[in-house]
């Protein structure tokens, strides 16, 4: 199964309101600090908005540029079928870590920047995105410390 999960810096009010921008195909269903738009999740998380989409859902550079809206943002992920895995961090518009590992086309593969939370963590294969999914999802703080 595919999982994709994207954290902004950004109420998910906004996150929402941006991504709209972008695409403003779909109807909405407004809850208590949670908005559903096609296959979307946009949660509060305090300062960040996480962003959970439906299984086989992945995002390019360009449009996640246009998600953070010069925010902070972290992007995962990964496909168990595929034995792919993507991994951006993007800060003011500007790529800081970008770790793209696919199975069908290793020749793709790409591991640019390291980030100090990521000292303990060795990125080899699509699994070992799993260390940093679970590290962002109880402090995403630290991918920019």
């Amino acid at each position: 199964m595919a999982e994709c999960y994207i954290y902004i810096n950004s109420n998910y009010k906004e996150a929402f309101e941006n991504y709209l921008n972008i695409d403003e195909t779909g109807e909405c269903v407004i809850e208590d600090k949670k908005i559903t738009y096609k296959d979307m999740t946009f949660l509060d998380k305090g300062e960040w908005c996480l962003i959970i989409t439906m299984p086989g859902d992945f995002y390019d550079e360009e449009i996640l540029k246009q998600m953070s809206k010069g925010n902070k943002l972290i992007y995962f992920y990964t496909d168990e079928d595929q034995l792919d895995a993507e991994f951006i961090v993007i800060n003011n518009n500007t790529v800081l870590r970008r770790f793209l590992c696919y199975g069908d086309t290793p020749e793709l593969n790409t591991d640019d920047g390291k980030l100090k939370c990521e000292k303990n963590v060795s990125l080899q294969f699509w699994n070992d995105l799993d260390q940093l999914i679970e590290l962002a999802n109880s402090s995403v703080g630290l991918f920019f410390a």
